[in-house]
């Protein structure tokens, strides 16, 4: 029977774990535990649950819902180790050392489309030769995107935003170094837009803006692109996950999806 383990069991590991019920309860995967920084502020795990770096690589799939410095430091000791890797923060790709070490096998790596659509048609317009640039504009609650790096003067002034502000620019890169729990799908578009090629010429095609909404009630991300094989655009409007403001709540159904399907692919 194949088995699971996590990287991670705050709100999004949690509500994978309790998406995946129906299929731990028919037997379909057995649930090994969840490597966590800190396991004494886990009690809903029993001690056998809380694993360390062997007990994660006994997995047959690990999914990784930890953040991007997490994945930077265990993902490319998962893959070395030989499970499959199911990955939430896909902004960790944006890294040249980092992507390269996760696609580097004998693993096999997948990257969750999260709290976005679309990204199997950029997929297939960009390997066609398709795909010469993409914008994705990501509006969120303006207090979500308080970082630690901010002033005390800047995250006083997003607190009491009353109107929509423009409040970043740039690349996928400098998106997910500056705000690495609210735009994973950055990068996510960027790894659909790489066509054929490495991952930095995808990254290449993308600007990333984001505007704080002081009143917003969802995250929205607004995709464009354009190339040889047409015109595209896409918008998403997810409700932020309340015990984590700064994601979706769709992020942990998506990888609870990913991995049905990855349950489906194995031979019987």
């Amino acid at each position: 029977m194949p088995s699971l383990a996590l990287i991670g069991h705050g709100a999004v590991g949690a509500a994978l774990h309790r998406h995946l019920r129906r299929e731990l309860d028919d037997g379909r995967v057995v649930f090994r535990g969840a490597l966590v920084r800190h396991p004494d502020a886990h009690p809903e795990l029993p001690a056998k649950e809380r694993l360390d770096l062997d007990g994660l690589l006994a997995a047959d799939l690990v999914v990784e819902c930890a953040g991007v410095a997490a994945l930077r430091h265990l993902g490319p000791l998962v893959v070395a180790g030989g499970p499959d890797l199911l990955v939430a923060s896909v902004g960790a790709f944006a890294d040249p050392d980092t992507a390269a070490a996760l696609e580097a096998g004998p693993g096999r790596v997948r990257a969750s489309s999260g709290a976005i659509g679309g990204l199997d048609l950029l997929r297939a317009a960009a390997q066609a030769g398709g795909i010469d640039r993409a914008t994705i504009t990501t509006t969120k609650l303006a207090s979500s995107l308080v970082q630690p790096w901010m002033d005390d003067e800047e995250r006083e002034r997003l607190r009491t935003l009353r109107t929509p502000e423009p409040l970043f620019e740039g690349t996928p890169g400098e998106a997910i170094d500056r705000f690495p729990g609210n735009v994973n799908v950055a990068v996510a578009v960027g790894l659909a837009c790489r066509g054929l090629g490495p991952i930095a010429a995808g990254l290449g095609r993308v600007r990333v803006r984001i505007v704080a909404d002081p009143d917003t009630d969802a995250s929205t991300h607004r995709i464009e692109a354009e190339g040889a094989s047409g015109r595209y655009r896409f918008e998403i409007a997810n409700r932020p996950d309340p015990t984590n403001p700064r994601s979706s709540a769709l992020t942990a159904q998506a990888l609870a999806a990913e991995v049905r399907e990855w349950l489906a692919a194995r031979p019987t």
